[in-house]
């Protein structure tokens, strides 16, 4: 803008600066936008400068919230009955994501279909009509580093408890957090002085991706799918999904529904339980079923070990249910010349050194 601008009221001194750079602010909350657009006349809001300004500004915000985050999957194998997936997620906007108002979640869904008769072979962050995400725990679900059922839904959230420690979605109730594992975005250190605005809460503080080194913005999460015999092809799909207006804190707020403004809000708000965006969304075509590796030692011992080869710096063993005495099992990797390279107690993960040349070890 070329003419000139006062950039602050009630300074009577104040001069107009230009040039002035008129700048555009976008939320992520598509859901109140839409659900104020359906109800404009019962909110007595002023019409918009023109006929698609809703619309545009739905839009808008839903391309801001498109960069937010993206996925990656960094391997995928099938051994025995298992599909094992290795996935990362990437925070990109330069705050927790997801942030603001403590309703608001994001949350991964998969699903595995076979890919001649389109049926479900696995399903994980399904969402219901009534705005359910089925297998969530209650009073809320924990962290995964490793998701190893349909119960294992990974969900980024806030979590607020009250003096009793009881959960509370009320914020003149809320007294600390139970649970904080929201995407920390890049240079997040637990050592900043501001670390009691951003700190990390629940069993997030054990995962290595939410500690002091983790200024890289990433989650990575692994799942164990079972295929319960399913062969042939399938088409996986994953998607981070996000969430303002969750049905769990809107029943809450609802039990006040006798106060009119209240009550108004609640019929609004009937149609939305389910409302979401898709913030990323990745896909793997015809992934074959067939097992890809499985290592024998003797008719009672057997182990899987994934990925082969090994991508991300992270090796996975998982043992047969026969063996029962796993925590005195000990590996140790050694390279061709029979150097040690790693040994230790035997884990379901075990980390390597990012700087490991590639090669063939033992």
């Amino acid at each position: 803008m070329q003419e000139g601008v006062i950039i602050a009221t009630d300074f009577a001194a104040l001069e107009p600066r230009q040039p002035y750079g008129l700048h555009q602010i976008f939320g992520a909350n598509t859901a109140m936008l839409d659900l104020m657009r359906a109800n404009q006349k019962n909110l007595s809001l002023p019409k918009g400068e023109s006929d698609h300004a809703w619309e545009e500004s739905i839009e808008t915000n839903r391309k801001s919230l498109s960069m937010a985050g993206a996925l990656t999957i960094s391997s995928y194998s099938v051994f025995g009955d298992t599909l094992y997936l290795s996935l990362s997620v990437q925070n990109k906007a330069g705050h927790k994501l997801p942030s603001g108002y403590p309703s608001r979640l994001a949350w991964l869904q998969l699903r595995l279909s076979d890919v001649s008769s389109q049926d479900v072979i696995y399903r994980n962050g399904d969402l219901s009509e009534e705005g359910v995400i089925a297998g969530r725990d209650q009073p809320f679900e924990p962290h995964h580093e490793v998701s190893y059922s349909t119960d294992d839904v990974q969900i980024y959230e806030l979590v607020m408890s009250d003096l009793t420690g009881h959960l509370t979605t009320r914020l003149n109730a809320a007294f600390k957090p139970l649970k904080d594992n929201r995407l920390l975005p890049i240079g997040f250190k637990t050592t900043h002085h501001a670390i009691d605005t951003v700190a990390i809460f629940g069993n997030a503080v054990n995962d290595p991706d939410f500690s002091d080194d983790s200024a890289n913005g990433q989650d990575h999460i692994e799942y164990r799918i079972p295929l319960n015999g399913a062969k042939g092809l399938a088409n996986l799909n994953v998607s981070l999904r996000y969430q303002t207006l969750p049905s769990r804190w809107m029943k809450d707020l609802f039990l006040g529904d006798s106060l009119p403004t209240v009550g108004q809000f609640k019929s609004m708000y009937q149609g939305y339980e389910n409302f979401h965006e898709i913030i990323d969304s990745i896909s793997i075509d015809s992934i074959d079923l067939t097992p890809t590796g499985l290592a024998v030692l003797d008719k009672n011992l057997t182990f899987d070990i994934y990925p082969n080869p090994v991508s991300a710096n992270t090796l996975y063993i998982t043992l047969n249910d026969k063996i029962t005495e796993r925590e005195n099992l000990r590996f140790r990797i050694m390279d061709v010349k029979g150097n040690l390279i790693r040994s230790g107690v035997l884990n379901d993960a075990i980390h390597l050194d990012t700087q490991m040349i590639s090669g063939l070890y033992y």
